[in-house]
C-alpha cells in the first residue's frame, strides 16, 4: 500500500511512501502524516492512495520509505480544495523546453501538448488536469479542454 505526499519542498511532484493496510484503510486525502526526507522528518499533506504502483526496474518496492505516523485524525483538507490546489498546480506548472517556444503549438504538421482534464478520456489520469499529453497539431474533440468541476 502507497501514500502520495506534497512535501514543503521546492519540488514538483510528489512523493510515495509505504503504509501498512491499517494505515491505508485510515489514511484519507487532506490529511497530515510525518514521513522520513533524507536525514529529517517532515510533515506532508496525502494527496492520493495508492493500493499498488508500476516500479521502474531501478527502485525496487522495499526502497520506499514507510510512514513515520498519521498526524490526524482525518482529513483538514476538503475535497474541493485538493482540486483548487491541483488547479492551481496545473495553472503554474511549466511546460517543456520544447513546449515553451511556442505554448499553442503549431497548427499543421507536428504534435502539440495538450493539458488533461477531459470527461471522455479511456483512463482515470486523464481527467486530472496537471495530465499532459501530445497530439497532432490538426486533432479536434470535443472533449479536449474541458475541466470536470466535480468528483467522478
Amino acid at each position: 500500500m502507497f501514500i502520495e505526499v506534497s512535501l514543503p519542498l521546492p519540488f514538483r511532484h510528489n512523493f510515495y511512501y509505504r503504509c501498512s493496510l491499517f494505515e491505508f484503510e485510515q489514511i484519507q486525502p487532506g490529511q497530515r502524516i510525518l514521513v522520513p526526507f533524507k536525514n529529517r522528518k517532515l510533515t506532508g499533506y496525502v494527496v492520493k492512495k495508492h493500493s499498488q504502483i508500476n516500479f521502474p526496474d531501478s527502485l525496487g518496492e522495499t526502497e520506499i520509505k514507510a510512514v513515520l505516523d498519521v498526524l490526524d485524525g482525518g482529513s483538514l483538507v476538503s475535497p474541493q480544495q485538493l482540486r483548487l490546489a491541483e488547479w492551481v498546480a496545473d495553472y503554474y506548472a511549466p511546460y517543456s523546453e520544447a513546449d515553451q517556444e511556442d505554448p499553442n503549438g503549431p497548427l499543421a504538421g507536428v504534435t502539440r501538448a495538450m493539458r488533461g482534464g477531459s470527461w471522455n478520456g479511456s483512463y482515470a489520469d486523464w481527467v486530472r488536469p496537471t495530465f499532459r499529453f501530445h497530439d497532432v497539431a490538426e486533432t479536434r474533440s470535443h472533449g479536449i479542454g474541458f475541466r470536470c468541476a466535480r468528483d467522478l
